[in-house]
């Protein structure tokens, strides 16, 4: 069994240097709702049998884009949210207001929409379907999700090629197989 991850293709919006808490909110809701830029082209000469998306619009309008024309299913590999992490009129810079948030997931804090656990949680409950239908497929989905997803896969004793750092570069893909 070979799944084929790609990252969501780049997002047009342009993020401000700072934010305050409200600001950063409904800058992450805009985000979610923009449209995607393709800054290359990929070669998808792949094998699978289906294609699973998340329910974030810049995951379909990506596999729309990578494979035209076919079915794309919705999973629960959608990216993990993120809010400010503390509220306040205070503009603080951007960097801070991700690395706290995440901090906050990180460590289980209620203060986010999801926590670590429940990412945890999702990501196995994805692979439980994908192992129940035993195909080769490919799943667009996002660069911070993919960690927890990959980290789980590997716990299931699946071998991980593609991934070359810490993080996830735009449309890149990762391939995860199981025999």
């Amino acid at each position: 069994m070979k799944i084929f991850i790609f990252r969501h293709a780049k997002v047009n919006m342009k993020w401000q240097k700072s934010y305050n808490s409200k600001e950063f909110d409904e800058a992450c809701a805009k985000y979610d709702q923009s449209e995607i830029v393709f800054t290359q082209k990929l070669a998808t000469n792949i094998q699978y049998k289906k294609i699973y998306v998340s329910g974030f619009y810049r995951s379909l309008k990506t596999a729309q884009a990578l494979f035209p024309n076919e079915e794309y299913t919705e999973i629960c590999v959608g990216e993990v949210p993120v809010k400010s992490f503390i509220s306040t009129a205070k503009k603080l810079p951007l960097w801070i207001w991700d690395f706290f948030g995440r901090v906050q997931w990180f460590i289980n804090c209620g203060v986010q929409p999801e926590l670590r656990r429940q990412t945890v949680r999702r990501a196995d409950f994805a692979i439980n379907e994908l192992l129940a239908r035993n195909e080769d497929c490919v799943i667009v989905t996002h660069g911070f999700f993919m960690k927890t997803f990959i980290s789980r896969l590997k716990k299931r004793g699946f071998a991980i090629s593609g991934n070359k750092g810490f993080g996830f570069a735009n449309l890149q893909m990762v391939v995860a197989e199981k025999n």
